[in-house]
């Protein structure tokens, strides 16, 4: 049978920023200090302080800032997650603000971006609700299990659609909000996946196809995928998956991706071609992380059941870059 899709207000797994019927910060409640680093803490009060009163009214278009930018390097961070999500929107929220001509116009970016995230996000989760069917377990355990990661692959892919959707040059307009929101959006949705994740695998091996099913399984792969500020945690994965390789467990083409992932993660060569460099190149393609024994690239990804690296990056560069 097919699982029941619940949303429910109070989960973990509730949108941190979107559903405000449930959980939200009005603007009216944050206290419109002067010192904006006071925000890096808490991501809601980080998205509902007022940037346009702070440029406008208090100083904030003069003010010199810290390079929030070098902070949220992901290699280099030393910030929580919560840190790092607020300090992201301080650091858009104050750009937009100090770049925008008007305290009206600065007004009208927030409110068109906000609106275009909110609107996006919604039609995405439900969109994502419609594809997180699977065919549930007759064990009951293992289909409570099911359930929880139907819904952190809805979290983890809605707002991760809207942040490639809206791709921008413009770093101080409305879509760089929506793409800002979207982004933090990611990013909440990574550290509830990868905390539930420990969990798990502190009591299963692996998230195997035999017992979950291939659509469960994914999703297991998916979150560690993701989970690039804990290596640790793609290093016991992949451990765990490379037991399943041989009896159909998992995915073997998953397990490349991982096994890239985690190459890259701690500054090695990958091994099947699938990590770019995710940066555009003028052309709109993507280039490859650095790659060991080039020549045989093809022939290791064909054991793993994945197209060329030519065809693999080509589709990757549609995604990313359009």
């Amino acid at each position: 049978m097919l699982s029941r899709n619940i949303f429910v207000c109070g989960s973990i797994l509730l949108s941190t920023f979107f559903v405000q019927a449930c959980n939200s910060v009005a603007a009216a409640d944050v206290e419109q200090t002067h010192d904006v680093s006071t925000l890096q803490k808490t991501p809601k009060l980080a998205r509902a302080y007022d940037y346009c009163q702070w440029a406008f009214k208090q100083g904030g278009k003069e003010q010199i800032l810290p390079d929030y930018e070098a902070q949220l390097e992901r290699r280099t961070t030393s910030l929580s997650p919560d840190e790092w999500m607020a300090t992201a929107l301080v650091n858009a929220g104050t750009r937009i603000a100090q770049s925008s001509k008007t305290h009206k116009r600065c007004d009208k970016i927030f409110a068109k971006g906000t609106r275009n995230f909110e609107r996006k996000y919604k039609k995405s989760l439900a969109s994502h609700w419609k594809q997180a069917t699977y065919q549930e377990s007759t064990d009951t355990e293992i289909a409570a299990v099911q359930e929880k990661f139907s819904q952190h692959w809805v979290n983890d892919q809605a707002a991760r659609r809207v942040y490639l959707a809206t791709r921008t040059e413009d770093n101080a307009g409305a879509n760089y909000w929506t793409r800002q929101l979207a982004g933090v959006q990611t990013a909440s949705a990574d550290a509830n996946s990868t905390r539930f994740m420990k969990a798990l695998l502190a009591e299963y091996d692996w998230i195997d196809i035999h017992r979950f099913g291939p659509k469960v399984s994914m999703a297991a792969w998916l979150m560690v995928q993701h989970a690039d500020n804990h290596v640790e945690l793609q290093k016991l994965a992949l451990s765990r998956m490379e037991l399943y390789l041989d009896n159909g467990g998992v995915d073997k083409g998953n397990y490349a991706f991982l096994w890239d992932r985690v190459a890259v993660n701690t500054g090695k060569k990958q091994r099947y071609g699938t990590q770019p460099t995710w940066e555009c190149t003028p052309e709109g393609n993507l280039t490859l992380q650095p790659l060991e024994n080039p020549e045989g690239v093809n022939k290791r990804r064909a054991a793993m059941g994945l197209d060329t690296v030519e065809v693999g990056l080509a589709e990757m560069a549609r995604s990313v870059c359009g």
